[in-house]
């Protein structure tokens, strides 16, 4: 299956108009809006290869500066080049 979904921090804050200087409030709205998106686009586009079976995984590929951001955060960078 090979798939693009139009979504990233931009696009996430156009639509709950979240500001620059977010409120913590802001983070469970956003949760909350991720997993329905889930829920509404990305599970029915994985059709019969969700759920997989046991000890197979699914591959998800990110691009684009959301992606970037998310794995310094998660490899904790210090830097970003």
């Amino acid at each position: 299956l090979a798939h693009s979904f139009p979504l990233g921090a931009v696009r996430l804050m156009e639509d709950l108009r979240i500001t620059a200087d977010p409120d913590p409030s802001d983070l469970p709205r956003c949760r909350d809006h991720l997993d329905a998106w889930i829920e509404q686009h990305v599970l029915p586009a994985m059709g019969p290869s969700w759920p997989s079976p046991e000890g197979v995984h699914p591959v998800f590929v990110g691009v684009g500066g959301t992606a970037s951001v998310l794995a310094c955060m998660t490899l904790a960078l210090a830097d970003y080049d």
